[in-house]
């Protein structure tokens, strides 16, 4: 897993906005984007590989693929990924339209 990728994303994404509010975008903890951001987690879990491709605007194997990850066997992105997706779409641009 390429940590270093994704700690420097994080750390560039966070020059413009906190680390809470880049974790509302994303869909996760300000915890999670410091845990990121500082390298001190061992693994990621799909849910937030797919919250990070919908966030970056990349395609789910995109994004496993810039982090060094295998890509899972099979469909990558079931129904129920699609829909989290959509969801975490529409929260984004209501946030978008709000500010």
């Amino acid at each position: 897993m390429n940590k270093v990728a994704l700690s420097d994303w994080v750390k560039a994404q966070i020059k413009e906005q906190t680390c809470a509010a880049l974790g509302r975008h994303i869909g996760v903890a300000s915890q999670t984007i410091g845990d990121w951001r500082d390298q001190k987690f061992k693994s990621l879990r799909h849910e937030n590989v797919l919250a990070l491709s919908v966030y970056r605007e990349e395609s789910v194997s995109e994004t496993y693929h810039w982090l060094g990850l295998p890509v899972p066997s099979g469909p990558v992105v079931s129904l129920h990924e699609k829909v989290a997706a959509l969801e975490l779409a529409i929260e984004q641009i209501r946030e978008k339209l709000a500010a």
